[in-house]
């Protein structure tokens, strides 16, 4: 068996490695009615809209969703959860880096589901970035990617939205400076 056989009869995403902990998963319980906004214990928001989630057939669905998400921010997480970071482009090959990476999917009754159409979750993944002193008048820029795993690949989506904040700093649409603040203020 050759080594280019050998790697085309793997599995594109690994199984994570068991004896070393992966990052775990949030699981938010979501009002399909109403939607609402959750935060991860990083500071990461997620904003679920009202009526964001459909079956096989596209069909809305009532009730309530379990939304679970989880969050990797560095190669020790990417390699224990089995993430390839490997993508091509134009025929060349790359290793992606990475600010963060989220994985996130819906259940409702054990089953999955799928958003609707004209539906997104809005996250706001809070991230550490180290910068050189001599580069912060110009932020790094990251471009967001999704793991496409019914063809094997990442696939570019958009450009970050990225918002530098200095330590202890809050989102600028952040509903709750004062205490989060204030909660920094005690554990410091």
């Amino acid at each position: 068996l050759s080594n280019a056989a050998f790697l085309a009869d793997q599995p594109y995403v690994d199984q994570p490695i068991e004896s070393l902990a992966a990052p775990a998963f949030a699981n938010f319980r979501v009002n399909t009615a109403k939607g609402g906004v959750y935060e991860y214990p990083s500071g990461s928001k997620l904003v679920v809209p009202a009526a964001a989630f459909a079956n096989d057939y596209g069909q809305l669905i009532g009730g309530e969703v379990d939304v679970f998400y989880r969050e990797m921010h560095d190669y020790v997480d990417f390699f224990t959860s089995g993430i390839p970071l490997r993508y091509d482009s134009a025929g060349n090959a790359y290793q992606l880096e990475s600010a963060g990476i989220i994985e996130l999917y819906a259940e409702q009754d054990g089953h999955r589901v799928q958003l609707a159409v004209g539906k997104k979750i809005d996250i706001e993944l809070a991230s550490e970035i180290l910068i050189r002193t001599d580069r912060l008048n110009t932020p790094p820029r990251y471009n967001v990617y999704f793991l496409d795993t019914l063809i094997n690949q990442w696939r570019y989506q958009d450009v970050d939205q990225l918002q530098m904040m200095e330590e202890g700093q809050t989102m600028a649409n952040d509903p709750y400076p004062k205490e989060k603040n204030a909660l920094l203020n005690e554990l410091q």
